[in-house]
């Protein structure tokens, strides 16, 4: 929801306007899952920036595929009710700059204690020079994700928050938080807020080096 309302902020800024498709809790289901990102793939032209933002758990299946765990899964069969990463190569379909943010961590919510994420293969994967698609993720692929209460976020989403929403990635004072900041600000905040234990990665295909995300106030 904070993300939804940094962006809805940059409307008439940055973006002439902003399209925002939410799903959370009960709605945020497989079906509805995949249903939004044929949304945007269906929405989106060559003049625009798509950006996918999943607060979620995620863990590998038996067959070493990580994927995404909606509010139906059935956890006796996750490869099939997950939303996988096949289910993703839509992103590589949409003609414009595609950013994922990737906040992900072990599996509490459903009383397991899952394996740390490991999605390194799924992400090289996607990210290729076909695509276009710019990766975000909260950790390395042997990582888990941290949060804390008074954060009201996890450590990733926190810092991606406040550099953008606050402008704390503005390292060059220009007004405007260019991919390579906002890349340099969460690796160093959610190295410094997790005592080292979490490290955000960022991958992304040599045609895209820098551009603008959001304007500073």
């Amino acid at each position: 929801k904070a993300m939804g309302d940094v962006f809805r902020k940059q409307a008439g800024k940055m973006y002439d306007k902003v399209n925002i498709r939410e799903l959370y809790d009960q709605k945020a289901t497989r079906r509805e899952i995949i249903s939004a990102l044929k949304w945007l793939k269906a929405g989106t032209t060559a003049n625009d920036v798509a950006l996918i933002f999943i607060a979620a758990h995620g863990q590998n299946t038996d067959a070493n595929n990580y994927c995404i765990l909606p509010v139906d899964v059935d956890v006796a069969d996750v490869e099939a009710t997950s939303v996988d990463w096949n289910d993703f190569e839509v992103l590589g379909d949409i003609p414009a700059r595609v950013l994922l943010f990737l906040d992900t961590c072990h599996s509490g919510q459903l009383g397991q204690n899952l394996a740390q994420i490991n999605n390194t293969e799924a992400v090289r994967k996607l990210s290729s020079d076909d695509y276009g698609v710019v990766i975000f993720s909260a950790s390395r692929g042997t990582e888990s994700s941290v949060e804390n209460a008074e954060w009201g976020h996890g450590a990733f989403t926190k810092a991606v928050l406040e550099g953008i929403a606050e402008g704390k990635a503005d390292y060059s004072k220009d007004g405007k938080i260019e991919l390579p900041e906002l890349e340099m600000y969460v690796i160093d905040q959610v190295t410094t807020l997790t005592d080292n234990q979490q490290h955000p990665n960022t991958q992304k295909p040599s045609t895209i080096s820098r551009f603008p995300i959001a304007q500073v106030k």
